[in-house]
């Protein structure tokens, strides 16, 4: 079925999209199950997917910043939505203790829910978290289900079919991964690609390294790949620990970089560089840390040493092109972390 004009080409917030959920599951309360019946079964299979077999009571959009709240007779339901963006600030658990204090009353219900492409790291981050995972392959598949005839969700039926191609084609597309540039060849215009890969290319480092994780700082904006982060007592005070970092970075072209950060001490809070001239003995330990891990690093291997006298986070970097070659310098990099002092554990 083609619907033309689709709103769903221009309506790509994700609050457009809560208010599309909203609407189709208000399809779920006992009101509609004989005049909605298509509408009211649609909702109820969305349900079913965390084990919830009550008809919809109230739906709340945006109570305490939780994007939808669906209340039955037992259960609240936090849905978080999700388009291309990603769950921060532990979004979920903050609004499940909400939820249990508000609504003692009910069993609380957890679901992300994402329509973009969901990334390895997403995934892995709610495995065992008692949080139901919607990703765009089983929304579709539960949307297949719907053979109604509302032109609102047969146009959003027809959206996510589309997105889910379009995904499935961007896997198909992004093969190898041997070659970092390889970024660079993925059109600008299709940040899918480009997203695809960078996941490729993290589960690829996985092999070889206990913690890798990706980001990109915005739609658009250069992805860093992180690897296993090091920590530091600061041996002057109890405040703060010093931070290094290693990451690979996709800007005009690949690069191997080490960034050293302060963290303070319980909040686990990073500071910013302006935040820094009110720990100026901290400062002083970070420095001289800072210089001995740069004097740790060989002569005549491409390492470019940055800002040796300035209290900067990049300390060091080095253009890479092959990820077989990268593997070999970020190992020989932990190393020399790991020996410039005693590594501590890192409270979260």
């Amino acid at each position: 079925m083609t619907i033309e004009p689709n709103i769903f080409e221009f309506a790509t917030s994700e609050l457009s999209q809560d208010a599309f959920i909203c609407y189709l599951m208000s399809f779920g309360k006992r009101e509609y199950k004989d005049k909605n019946n298509e509408e009211y079964k649609l909702a109820h299979l969305f349900l079913t997917k965390l084990g919830v077999n009550e008809d919809i009571e109230e739906i709340k959009r945006q109570e305490n910043h939780i994007d939808v709240l669906i209340l039955t007779e037992s259960y609240a339901v936090i849905l978080e939505d999700k388009t291309f963006s990603k769950e921060h600030s532990e979004q979920l658990k903050r609004y499940n203790e909400i939820c249990k204090s508000k609504y003692f009353d009910k069993k609380v219900k957890l679901l992300y829910f994402k329509t973009g492409y969901m990334d390895i790291q997403e995934k892995e981050k709610f495995e065992n978290n008692e949080v139901c995972i919607l990703d765009i392959d089983v929304i579709s598949k539960l949307m297949s289900e719907y053979s109604g005839n509302n032109t609102v969700v047969n146009m959003w039926k027809e959206h996510i079919e589309k997105i889910n191609k379009d995904i499935a084609e961007a896997k198909n597309t992004i093969e190898d991964v041997t070659q970092l540039d390889t970024y660079y060849k993925l059109s600008n215009e299709d940040m899918l690609q480009k997203d695809v890969y960078i996941d490729k290319l993290t589960k690829r480092f996985k092999e070889t390294f206990n913690d890798v994780y990706w980001y990109r700082a915005g739609q658009g904006r250069t992805p860093h790949i992180c690897f296993q982060d090091t920590y530091f007592k600061c041996s002057c005070s109890e405040r703060c620990k010093i931070h290094f970092g290693i990451y690979i970075m996709f800007r005009n072209e690949p690069q191997i970089v080490v960034k050293q950060h302060f963290y303070t001490i319980p909040e686990n809070h990073r500071l910013r560089l302006r935040e820094y001239h009110k720990y100026s003995e901290e400062l002083k330990a970070l420095q001289e840390m800072k210089h001995k891990f740069q004097q740790s690093i060989p002569s005549g291997a491409g390492w470019v040493k940055k800002n040796e006298n300035k209290d900067k986070l990049i300390i060091l970097e080095k253009k890479v092109s092959e990820v077989k070659e990268c593997i070999e310098n970020i190992k020989k990099i932990q190393e020399i972390i790991k020996n410039i002092g005693t590594p501590i554990d890192n409270p979260s």
